[in-house]
């Protein structure tokens, strides 16, 4: 008969390297499942993905976009305005500080002082000067012109005060609108006060004035060395008007209905867009536009044949005078024939769907060209400069 074994009988020592093996093991196995397991759902996540993205040509990278700069690393939050350099060794924006960089590296060349708040800019065509507008007191925007190169202050022009917006308010209100004319000699303004002002560079004296045409200014330039002024905005009871002066007399040449429009410098012609206020069958009022051009004489206007949704916030016309771009405020950016009149392209706005480098997802505060007409530059409130591949359709106008 079999008994119990004693108590007191030692037992066998435990193999503790086995023991430890063993676990190791199976730890192993267990990792291995693990990343096995998380192989498998990346595969079926990107498979899914490009299943879900197949026959949709948008979702890659636009032919066209080839960089893109993003201001908040130098310290900007928004972007309100930017520009090339004549030369195109530069690039100028403005958002808060005022920033130059350089135009292939986008490495830091200057920043201006955060206290003056940069908004509107504009460079002298002979490279000389760079032009920004700033907040003095709270709502009241001056202007300081710097030199190129050592970025200190040559000049610093007071504005006039006004009507803020036929609101009945006294100010001098923001600058939407600025530009050099092309001796450099001249710089002309103009704002939420519906007052133009231009000045004398560097000795800063008011030349000109002009008041009562509009209650907000939008846009204005020069044409033939200075000579023609033109400018448009806002007016009260009305959709829109420009107006072209030739200096220094002031002289009205000829007038249109238009809130913003630019002159290719040659003066032959002037660049716009029809009252904001068309209604295509089904449209919205106030959500379309036709782009437009008049002769400098006022003999003809001639309207594009297709309706573009928004309201141009800025246009520039290519060094070769071929074609214009306009940015609107709904993210679009159009480039427009001045030869047919008609579109060519429209770089299309952002989509949540697509890849989040695509384009502007805010209206578009400046459109500028390089000065060798290859590159359109376009910035956008939210921070956002984009650099676009035009060469090729520079070249296609040509031969047309």
């Amino acid at each position: 008969m079999l008994g119990t074994p004693p108590a007191n009988l030692p037992r066998p020592a435990p193999n503790r390297a086995r023991l430890r093996g063993v676990l190791r093991q199976r730890r192993r196995s267990l990792l291995a499942s693990l990343v096995a397991a998380l192989l498998c759902l990346q595969t079926g996540c990107r498979a899914q993905a490009q299943s879900e993205g197949a026959g949709r040509p948008e979702a890659s990278k636009p032919k066209r976009l080839i960089a893109r700069l993003e201001v908040s690393p130098y310290g900007v939050v928004f972007c309100f305005d930017a520009a090339y350099s004549p030369d195109g060794k530069m690039i100028a924006f403005s958002g808060g500080y005022l920033v130059v960089v350089d135009a292939s590296t986008h490495k830091l060349i200057h920043r201006a002082d955060k206290v003056f708040r940069g908004q509107r800019l504009a460079w002298s065509p002979d490279g000389k000067w760079l032009a920004h507008s700033f907040v003095s007191d709270l709502t009241d925007y001056d202007i300081r012109v710097v030199r190129v190169g050592t970025w200190e202050e040559e000049v610093r022009l007071v504005r006039e005060r006004g009507d803020w917006g036929g609101r009945g308010e006294i100010s001098k209100g923001k600058v939407n609108a600025m530009e050099f004319s092309p001796d450099s000699r001249l710089l002309a303004a103009g704002g939420e006060t519906g007052i133009l002002e231009v000045w004398e560079i560097p000795s800063g004296e008011r030349k000109h004035r002009f008041a009562g045409d509009h209650r907000v200014i939008h846009g204005v330039c020069f044409a033939r060395g200075g000579r023609w002024l033109l400018y448009a905005g806002d007016v009260k009871g009305a959709r829109g008007r420009m107006l072209l002066r030739e200096l220094p007399g002031g002289e009205v040449l000829f007038r249109a209905e238009s809130l913003l429009a630019r002159m290719e410098p040659a003066g032959k012609f002037i660049v716009g867009y029809t009252p904001r206020d068309m209604k295509p069958p089904g449209g919205e009022p106030q959500s379309f536009w036709r782009g437009a051009s008049w002769l400098a004489n006022g003999a003809g206007m001639f309207g594009s044949a297709k309706l573009a949704r928004g309201t141009p916030r800025s246009i520039a016309i290519a060094p070769n005078a071929q074609y214009a771009a306009y940015g609107g405020d709904s993210g679009f950016v159009w480039l427009w024939s001045l030869k047919t009149r008609d579109q060519v392209e429209i770089f299309d706005r952002y989509d949540p769907h697509r890849e989040s480098w695509y384009g502007h997802s805010n209206g578009i505060e400046a459109v500028s060209f390089s000065p060798d007409g290859k590159t359109l530059m376009t910035a956008s409130g939210e921070g956002l400069i984009l650099f676009w591949d035009v060469s090729d359709l520079a070249r296609s106008e040509e031969k047309r």
